[in-house]
């Protein structure tokens, strides 16, 4: 099964300009989903929840403290089909970054390869010019998150996930081939 990861970086103009359709599920990474049709919305915050409206219905994968408390109190919350990875709750430094925790999901889920587009590790504005609100992006940041990334990649490369990204007009590139296990 393939997955695509779609991040709000820059970088994700060009697959909403030419969208690669071959893909078995796609997900979205905070914002992304409204940009393009996704099948599941990763997010670890309510502000996402809160202040963006995907397209489409995806099935959300989430915290489980916002999947059974906080949703409660959200008037459209009960659209979506909600689901927890239990891993989140061990708060592990490489599943800090929503992109990583993505990752997990699609591994989760049975992917087999994974392409990630719109992960660009730079500056603070997303596909759209806008930048996502109250989030803290740097330099320094977007090395912290590099180097979960690259965490991630070997955990999946133990499973034969192949976990690749797409974007353009960047040095950081970080690719692994990987297949992957069962579901955790």
């Amino acid at each position: 099964m393939r997955a695509a990861i779609l991040c709000p970086g820059p970088s994700l103009q060009s697959f909403i300009d030419q969208p690669d359709l071959s893909y078995d599920m796609y997900l979205g990474v905070n914002r992304a989903v409204e940009a393009y049709p996704c099948d599941w919305w990763v997010f670890g915050d309510q502000k996402c929840f809160d202040m963006y409206t995907p397209i489409g219905v995806p099935k959300i994968f989430t915290r489980r403290k916002w999947n059974a408390i906080e949703r409660d109190n959200h008037v459209n919350a009960d659209a979506y089909q909600w689901s927890h990875f239990p891993i989140l709750e061990n708060r592990h430094p490489q599943l800090t970054y929503t992109m990583n925790i993505a990752i997990g999901v699609a591994v989760w889920l049975s992917a087999k390869s994974i392409t990630i587009y719109g992960c660009d590790w730079k500056g603070i504005e997303d596909w759209d010019g806008r930048p996502f609100p109250g989030t803290f992006r740097s330099d320094k940041r977007w090395e912290h998150e590099e180097h979960a990334y690259n965490i991630i990649v070997r955990w999946c490369k133990k499973l034969g996930v192949t976990c690749r990204r797409e974007q353009e007009n960047t040095n950081r590139n970080a690719t692994a081939s990987l297949s992957i296990g069962q579901r955790g």
